[in-house]
C-alpha cells in the first residue's frame, strides 16, 4: 500500500506486521531485497526515522538502499488504520 507524506508528497510503501517474519525480516516490495534487523551496518537499508504515536513507537520509516524506496513498517494498529484510510482516500480521488 502506498501513501503520500509531507509537503513533497513522497510515496511510502507500508509494510504491515503480517508481512514481517518472526525474525523481523521482510522483502522490499519494489526490488525484493531482503531487509533484516540484523543488518547493523545498514548495507541493505537505512533507518530514516521512528514515527511515534501516543508516546509509543507507531512505525519505522526506512529506505531500501538498493532501489531507494521509502518503506514504513507499521507497528501500532491506530497507524495501520490511518494508512488504510489515507490509501482509500487517494484511491477515491483518483477513481473519479
Amino acid at each position: 500500500m502506498e501513501v503520500e507524506r509531507g509537503i513533497n508528497m513522497e510515496k511510502e510503501i507500508c509494510i504491515l506486521p503480517n508481512q514481517v517474519d518472526e525474525h523481523g525480516i521482510f522483502l522490499c516490495p519494489k526490488c525484493k531485497t531482503e531487509l533484516s534487523p540484523d543488518d547493523y551496518d545498514e548495507t541493505a537499508y537505512t533507518m530514516l526515522e521512528p514515527i511515534m504515536a501516543k508516546n509509543e513507537l507507531g512505525a519505522l520509516l526506512t529506505q531500501c538502499n538498493n532501489c531507494s524506496s521509502k518503506i514504513k513498517i507499521m507497528v501500532q494498529e491506530a497507524l495501520i488504520d490511518e494508512a488504510v484510510n489515507q490509501a482509500y482516500a487517494i484511491y477515491e480521488e483518483t477513481s473519479d
